[in-house]
């Protein structure tokens, strides 16, 4: 992914693509974690089933952002996901 600030890579486990496993695993990492090892529940901030089904929802370009913890999370309906400033994809965006 050329041209996004920050450093890119892909979660070390996503969980057949799907969007609530990546975000998961995207916050696991910048924590330096495993996301089984995280000290707090991600549904305690937002509803990940929510986000996914706005987000594959969406007819135009799309975007929610939310904290986590002292994360800032950004979903993207092109697939990208920010935390920080580090991006993740959990699709290619072309669904």
């Amino acid at each position: 992914m050329q041209g996004l600030e920050g450093r890119c890579m892909a979660p070390q486990q996503m969980f057949a693509d799907s969007l609530n496993a990546t975000i998961i695993t995207a916050i696991a990492e910048a924590e330096g974690v495993d996301p089984m090892d995280l000290e707090y529940s991600i549904y305690e901030y937002i509803d990940l089933d929510a986000v996914e089904a706005l987000l594959e929802g969406a007819r135009g370009p799309t975007l929610l952002e939310f904290s986590v913890d002292d994360h800032t999370v950004t979903a993207h309906s092109n697939g990208t996901i920010t935390v920080d400033d580090t991006h993740f994809q959990w699709h290619d965006g072309s669904d």
